[in-house]
């Protein structure tokens, strides 16, 4: 073994010598590798094969902690109110015709998520209190935020207080409007619940639609919920709004039924039933 100089570097001699006739358990007969450098020896007597299925196994490993990491940042983000938190599609209870047909348009969008993301295709749930529209609404967010899927859930309430906080005059807000706005515009989607909750003044009208119409200029879907009907939610939201939501083929949802919360009170309130014992 020897060394010289080359160029102003040392270069160091390596010589490479095989080992035949190794076994693995698994792969059976492989040939080893012994590598030497500067006169020490590096031997290598593991399986080649096992080697590559160690590694691709830690790299697959990795790869899951890092997405499972990723999906809980962005169910995080979500915002879901703590008595919506897991609420999920599968543990929706859809017990009448106009129940299961919903969930199937709802669980459909969901599978279908890229196209309808591509097409800015929006959702507008309607109907009755209780009725199931958040519950299904959580569970969209959810299903997509497993899917890697960025999203929100806000109320007009909090959507207006967000926006009007930067307007303080001693610029202590963290942020500027046309910020949060775009921040929003960015999301796969934005879910806005109780629409036309709120009296209605024109500039909280002029803010919800300067929301909207960022992420409709977008190609961003949004799902609006309210307990109007459709004339009502128009009165809202002002033509305008509505007919962005319906645009590339948007689907409008009407709940309609008994609500969950006045059926779980009764049969709280039901005598109770318990086996006759000897």
């Amino acid at each position: 073994m020897s060394s010289e100089r080359a160029g102003g570097f040392k270069r160091i001699n390596t010589r490479l010598e095989e080992i035949p006739g190794l076994t693995c358990d698994i792969h059976g007969e492989y040939t080893g590798r012994r590598v030497w450098i500067a006169g020490m020896a590096n031997t290598w007597t593991h399986c080649p094969t096992c080697a590559e299925e160690e590694n691709a196994s830690a790299a697959r490993e990795e790869q899951e902690r890092r997405q499972a990491e990723l999906i809980a940042g962005l169910i995080k983000r979500l915002a879901i109110p703590p008595r919506f938190q897991g609420k999920t599609l599968d543990n929706f209870v859809a017990d009448t015709p106009a129940q299961r047909s919903s969930l199937e348009i709802v669980r459909k969008y969901v599978a279908e998520f890229q196209e309808n993301r591509e097409l800015g295709r929006s959702l507008l749930f309607i109907g009755e209190p209780g009725t199931g529209k958040t519950h299904l609404a959580c569970g969209i967010l959810d299903a997509l935020a497993r899917r890697c899927r960025s999203g929100l859930y806000i109320t007009v309430a909090d959507l207006i207080r967000r926006l009007r906080a930067t307007w303080n005059r001693d610029r202590s807000a963290s942020e500027t409007e046309g910020e949060i706005i775009k921040k929003l515009e960015g999301l796969d989607l934005l879910v806005v619940d109780e629409i036309g909750v709120q009296y209605g003044a024109d500039a909280e009208k002029v803010q919800l639609f300067d929301v909207l119409n960022s992420r409709y200029n977008a190609m961003r879907p949004t799902l609006l919920l309210s307990n109007l009907d459709l004339k009502g939610v128009t009165e809202y939201l002002g033509e305008r709004v509505v007919d962005r939501m319906r645009e590339g083929d948007g689907r409008m949802i009407v709940f309609s039924g008994e609500s969950y919360r006045v059926k779980a009170n009764r049969l709280q309130d039901a005598p109770k039933v318990t086996e006759l014992t000897q």
